[in-house]
């Protein structure tokens, strides 16, 4: 009498009902006038249940995240000696969530690697509202991508100490994060970008009114646990 289809907007599944105007029994006997006043009536209420269904599916809002690039978010110059502060980011770095892949003293390079099953204390997709009858989010858009995407960060971090003087160091901090997450087409998005900037793709079926990109930036958490171990 009806069919019943899944579409996606915005990567979440909803509801569709299309009423089919012929059955198999409507096309092979004859219908009484009682019959007929019955499937149009029935008709009718699938309709009507529909444009309910898809005028109710998705509601959603979007803030895209402001943008920074406010150097002292990942650059500070301190009143210590090379050594000292070499010495100090090492010993940090190795007690905390960074795991080390590589350091060279004579470079001044140390590089970490970082991931979170929390992705939204390192980046921010701005704000996002979603309704869709079911499930109902009010909040960071990193962290619903996380929750019902499957979103993951990896992250790379360069920190390079300069010697300025015999007292004097600069520390310098630049992370490469990659965050990925489901797309309703199979695959997944990906946003690539490094401390300082941020990353905007373009997703298929947006929910009306929200814009047909979407953007990633840092929220320097990451590189502000270095500097002000400091």
């Amino acid at each position: 009498m009806g069919q019943v289809f899944i579409t996606s907007v915005d990567g979440i599944e909803c509801l569709k009902v299309k009423a089919d105007a012929k059955t198999e029994a409507g096309r092979n006997k004859p219908h009484s006038r009682r019959a007929d006043l019955k499937l149009r009536n029935l008709l009718v209420a699938v309709f009507v249940s529909s444009v309910v269904l898809l005028t109710g599916c998705v509601s959603a809002d979007y803030a895209p995240p402001t943008a920074s690039n406010d150097t002292s978010n990942y650059t500070k110059i301190v009143k210590r000696s090379y050594d000292d502060v070499w010495d100090s980011l090492i010993q940090y770095s190795a007690g905390t969530f960074f795991a080390i892949d590589n350091f060279e003293k004579d470079s001044g390079l140390i590089t970490l690697d970082f991931g979170s099953g929390e992705p939204e204390r390192f980046i921010t997709g701005g704000h996002w509202k979603f309704s869709n009858g079911t499930i109902n989010f009010d909040g960071e858009y990193v962290e619903f991508l996380s929750r019902r995407h499957g979103g993951k960060l990896n992250g790379k971090m360069n920190i390079v100490v300069t010697k300025i003087d015999a007292e004097t160091s600069k520390i310098t901090v630049n992370a490469r994060y990659i965050f990925s997450a489901g797309s309703q087409q199979g695959g997944y998005n990906t946003w690539t970008f490094d401390s300082g900037s941020c990353d905007v793709v373009s997703v298929t079926n947006a929910v009306p009114g929200t814009g047909s990109s979407r953007t990633i930036c840092a929220t320097y958490k990451a590189e502000k646990a270095i500097l002000s171990a400091m």
